[in-house]
């Protein structure tokens, strides 16, 4: 039976979610979050086949793109997707590839090209760095934060309840014309804040977390985020920059009151190629840059 692919919507969603959870590679790619928040501009979609999930995305002028089967027996699921992209007369081509599975693309297909994007690599960090800013190398966080907290000493942080959703989406509303007013903003910008309104809808349904931090009642940053094995992915972001420090705390806040036994990483994805949000990765430390190929397989096999 050939491959259906269907949209990422809710149902779909919690159909792939049990397969995220035995991915070891710690890739954004790969959670509930990320693909339902990006599904619109990427016509993201999935199809189950052979025990495996497979991850379908449009790049556009790049053409479409799937994702390495995640499941019991990749190798059948990969006939299966081969199939299909003969059947409908599509390129062979993986996005978000791991090392692992990189090996193994070359293993099974005679001639494949492989590429990397550094825009699209995530930023992984230490969980007990981001939650404690300790040592010398966090100074110029914890004078943010404590330049922050002096001025404001009324702040605080909650979880961000159902409630508290409205009042989130209205932040974020609030946050783009204000960025708008500073100048235009980039397509990533416009389709990344569209994401987290669509996730602010759904994140407790899907299990998520959030937070909110306010200044003198009125909220000052939020974010929401998905824990998946040991690390914790921090989906959105959103601060007023009119209180300098305001990020810093957000992600100070955020890592302590989701801390668990489990938890080692916090992975805080891609730059998407903002040199401002590269350097504002790269200031908070990674213990590692998260590199992910593109594999387009030139001669495929039944």
């Amino acid at each position: 039976m050939s491959l259906q692919f269907l949209p990422f919507d809710r149902a779909g969603a919690q159909i792939a979610a049990p397969y995220f959870k035995v991915r070891a590679d710690r890739f954004c790619d790969r959670t509930v979050g990320v693909n339902y928040m990006w599904r619109a501009p990427f016509q993201g979609a999935y199809a189950i086949t052979n025990g495996c999930l497979i991850l379908r995305v449009n790049y556009g002028v790049k053409g479409v793109h799937f994702t390495y089967p995640t499941g019991k027996d990749p190798a059948s699921a990969l006939t299966a997707l081969e199939r299909h992209c003969r059947e409908n007369a599509l390129p062979l081509q993986f996005a978000a590839v791991s090392d692992e599975e990189v090996a193994a693309l070359k293993n099974r297909y005679p001639s494949v090209t492989v590429s990397a994007n550094r825009d699209f690599f995530d930023y992984l960090y230490h969980y007990d760095d981001l939650a404690t800013f300790a040592g010398r190398r966090y100074s110029a966080q914890r004078n943010h934060i404590n330049r922050f907290t002096k001025q404001w000493p009324d702040w605080t942080y909650r979880p961000l309840a159902r409630e508290d959703v409205p009042a989130a989406q209205a932040f974020l509303v609030e946050w783009l014309e204000r960025k708008k007013a500073n100048g235009p903003l980039s397509r990533s910008e416009e389709i990344e804040a569209r994401g987290c309104a669509d996730l602010l809808e759904v994140m407790h349904d899907f299990g998520m977390s959030g937070g909110i931090l306010t200044v003198g009642g009125d909220i000052g940053a939020f974010s929401i985020g998905e824990a998946l094995g040991d690390t914790l992915y921090v989906h959105c972001e959103k601060g007023d920059i009119r209180f300098p420090g305001v990020y810093q705390l957000m992600v100070r806040e955020f890592a302590t009151h989701n801390a668990s036994p489990a938890l080692r990483y916090i992975n805080r994805e891609d730059d998407s190629g903002d040199a401002g949000l590269r350097q504002s990765k790269l200031a908070y430390r990674p213990c590692a840059i998260l590199e992910k190929s593109i594999v387009v397989v030139h001669d495929g096999k039944e």
